[in-house]
């Protein structure tokens, strides 16, 4: 009997280290995902910033080719 309790104090003790191994682990990455939370917070607020800034209300044109600089297709008809 005692030869059980022994075994038995042995499992539960690896159980409760893998226990407290899976717990650091699961509290490392929502650590991480709290700090990427907290980032992309940021960025949304910084980008929501940049929207309001008197600069963001001027437009410009970004186009590498105006339209007219584009050669015209030829079409040709097709024989039947």
């Amino acid at each position: 009997m005692e030869c059980m309790a022994l075994a038995m104090a042995g499992f539960d003790g690896s159980f409760l280290e893998e226990q407290l191994e899976r717990m650091r682990r699961l509290t490392e990455r929502m650590s991480e995902v709290h700090n990427r939370v907290v980032e992309n917070s940021e960025n949304i607020a910084r980008d929501r910033d940049q929207l309001h800034s008197p600069d963001h209300n001027v437009v410009r044109d970004v186009r590498r080719h105006q339209t007219h600089d584009y050669p015209v297709p030829s079409r040709r008809k097709r024989k039947r």
